[in-house]
């Protein structure tokens, strides 16, 4: 499988302590408490964007083709999105690389 065959059915992965999984528009509340903490970007050499500040804009349908995904990680013992990962096609076919945020674990 490619990765483009997991822009929309994105798989779910589970740890003992963690699951990587879909954002959904539940999650948003959780999201906004720490997506737009200006620590967040300490390292990052740039400030929040305008889908950091407002997260509810991740959901918002966009036309254009993508070669990258989202996952929440999602804390098992609140079901509470305590950070996000992306894992994005890099040029070359077969490698892709892989981002998070944990802005307090």
């Amino acid at each position: 499988m490619a990765l483009a065959d997991y822009i929309e059915n994105k798989p779910v992965l589970r740890t003992e302590r963690l699951t990587l999984r879909q954002l959904l528009p539940s999650d948003i509340p959780a999201l906004k408490e720490w997506m737009s903490d200006k620590r967040m970007y300490t390292y990052w050499g740039k400030p929040a964007g305008k889908k950091d500040k407002n997260p509810e804009l991740l959901f918002e349908k966009v036309k254009k083709k993508t070669k990258s995904f989202h996952w929440g990680i999602v804390l098992h013992e609140d079901d509470k999105v305590i950070g996000e990962a992306w894992v994005s096609f890099v040029g070359r076919k077969g490698f892709e690389k892989f981002i998070h945020d944990l802005p307090k674990w």
